[in-house]
């Protein structure tokens, strides 16, 4: 079974262009259990080294956009219709020290723990049931 020939070539599209600018990166998730299961994806979610600032250098300010508070990702927009696809750093499960709260407009405490990490601190904070599965 040829998973990479049954995806879609706009996600594959994202991956290769970060890993032509030296990153890592792969499609997580419930789109790699949807291949497996021969099931076509209702969308893809793709993970990289590159942090979000990067991740816009590499698609550019029209085709890409930083989101998030608390998890900072990137939506990154492609193909004719710019279907929106979200990318993400590796994170990495913060220590103590590094965690730390910050307070928001309504009084309310918000945590700051965008922690990059590796792929393999990665797939540690996730499940095993299906997010922990790359490609």
């Amino acid at each position: 079974m040829n998973l990479l020939s049954q995806i879609s070539p706009e996600p594959l599209d994202i991956v290769r262009s970060l890993v032509q600018h030296g990153y890592e990166a792969y499609i997580v998730g419930g789109a790699v259990r949807d291949l497996l299961l021969g099931v076509v994806p209702k969308d893809y979610d793709i993970t990289t080294s590159a942090t979000p600032e990067e991740i816009r250098a590499v698609f550019g300010r029209r085709s890409s956009r930083i989101i998030g508070r608390r998890f900072r990702l990137v939506h990154v927009y492609a193909g004719a219709s710019r279907t929106i696809y979200e990318v993400s750093t590796f994170r990495r499960q913060p220590d103590s020290n590094e965690r730390r709260g910050l307070k928001c407009d309504d009084g309310k405490m918000i945590w700051n723990d965008n922690v990059y990490g590796t792929l393999l601190s990665d797939a540690s904070r996730r499940d095993f049931t299906v997010n922990a599965l790359y490609l």
